[in-house]
């Protein structure tokens, strides 16, 4: 479903940000860790702010996600992937 896409890539993202010396404290919620990634990765800032806000919109709220959603985001979680994946292979 669109929602259980937003919560994937948003899951995906928190799994590669952790491989590349990230990882978000059981305390954080989702926008304090959003916080401490934008100061490691600031060209990511606002894709990581629409991801952060699109899953908190699929994890929290009864709305319902449309597919339209998900095409909107996917590009935000395709750039995450790519920074990271390259960071965490910097490592």
């Amino acid at each position: 479903s669109p929602r259980d896409l937003v919560r994937y890539f948003y899951l995906s993202s928190e799994r590669r940000a952790a491989a590349a010396g990230k990882p978000r404290a059981e305390s954080e919620t989702p926008y304090e860790y959003q916080a401490s990634l934008d100061q490691s990765f600031p060209e990511l800032e606002p894709d990581l702010e629409g991801l952060t806000e699109a899953f908190i919109a699929a994890r929290y709220t009864k709305r319902p996600m449309q597919r339209n959603e998900v095409e909107a985001v996917k590009p935000l979680w395709q750039r995450i992937r790519a920074a990271l994946r390259k960071r965490a292979a910097g490592s």
